[in-house]
């Protein structure tokens, strides 16, 4: 059947019409232009790990014992090596590949992509980094002389940063409250927020695991209390994805935006946004492009494929390798 085209000239169908097709169960994947490695361990064993997991699927310097991945993960040898296939692909034909046939295949990295966090693809839109996420997030809210945003101190530096210049540009106070370590368990933070922050607050903002300390937020309590008061919750879980199996939808944030290449060990520039349904023509991308005014999941799609050899790549490689090395081991 014949769809409605999103970009001009751009021949590929709508992308909001093709995630409906997903939701629907009809959707019909485009087919890959190479074969991708097979990962398959006889007799249901478990993948080896250690020095023979580092030398068959990492290419890290023997002299390094690597352990870092929240700062950059090291990305997976055979998804280097599907980005390089991507990459000569493209340039074949370029014209074909990012008028024809990038979109379709995005959509279906983000259906992958989708399921596997435990979300709806069309309220899941992919992003080069948390960092623009978060950016987007931000800047997006309606914020005014008056009104608060509330953190913690153990927020992620850039994110105070970002969080400091647009509530000064606006007119609004930044909460910041501190956590006194050593913490004694779960009930300490819960403790904190419901203490401190106030009715009417706009927007809070925490880490799903903050980068700077070793522990796992209790959102479930957390967030039920800022939505009792009337303040939408923004997540930041760069370091979730790859530690965590998550279900993104029964978290309960308004936003939740994690990055791809860290702990999940895909090419570098690689993340995801989600963002609730009724929250999604509040949101502005930071770049207008070709899909802006044709939906949520169009306005991202556009501005963020670049590398687009590194998102296909995560979609058909990384999801199916981390699905028995990482989730199930956590």
């Amino acid at each position: 059947t014949s769809a409605r085209r999103d970009f001009g000239s751009f021949h590929s169908s709508n992308v909001q019409e093709l995630l409906r097709a997903v939701q629907a169960g009809n959707y019909i994947p485009p087919s890959l232009p190479f074969n991708l490695p097979q990962f398959l361990y006889e007799n249901g064993n478990t993948p080896p790990f250690g020095q023979e997991m580092r030398e068959k699927h990492f290419l890290l310097e023997e002299e390094t014992t690597f352990i870092n991945h929240g700062a950059f993960g090291s990305t997976l040898k055979d998804a280097l090596n599907v980005a390089q296939e991507w990459q000569v692909h493209i340039e074949r034909q370029p014209l074909r590949f990012y008028d024809r046939e990038l979109l379709p295949h995005l959509v279906f990295v983000t259906k992958r992509l989708a399921e596997f966090v435990g979300c709806s693809p069309t309220d899941l839109v992919l992003v080069p980094n948390v960092t623009m996420a978060m950016n987007c997030v931000v800047r997006s809210q309606d914020l005014r002389q008056g009104d608060t945003v509330f953190m913690l101190n153990v927020t992620y530096g850039a994110v105070k940063k970002l969080l400091k210049e647009v509530c000064e540009n606006r007119g609004a106070t930044l909460q910041e409250e501190s956590l006194e370590f050593p913490l004694l368990g779960p009930s300490q933070i819960i403790t904190k927020v419901k203490e401190s922050l106030q009715p009417g607050t706009k927007l809070a903002v925490f880490d799903h695991i903050p980068s700077n300390a070793a522990f796992i937020n209790p959102l479930p309590e957390i967030i039920d209390i800022c939505h009792k008061r009337g303040t939408k919750v923004l997540i930041d879980g760069a370091h979730a994805l790859g530690v965590m199996d998550l279900k993104v939808s029964s978290i309960g944030a308004d936003y939740y935006t994690s990055n791809c290449h860290k702990w999940f060990c895909s090419p570098k520039g690689c993340a995801f946004l989600y963002v609730k349904q009724e929250l999604q023509n509040c949101l502005q991308p930071l770049v207008i492009s070709h899909g802006f005014g044709f939906g949520f999941s169009s306005e991202y799609i556009w501005t963020a494929f670049k590398p687009a050899d590194d998102f296909l790549t995560f979609s058909r490689l990384a999801l199916e390798i981390h699905r028995g090395y990482f989730i199930d081991i956590a």
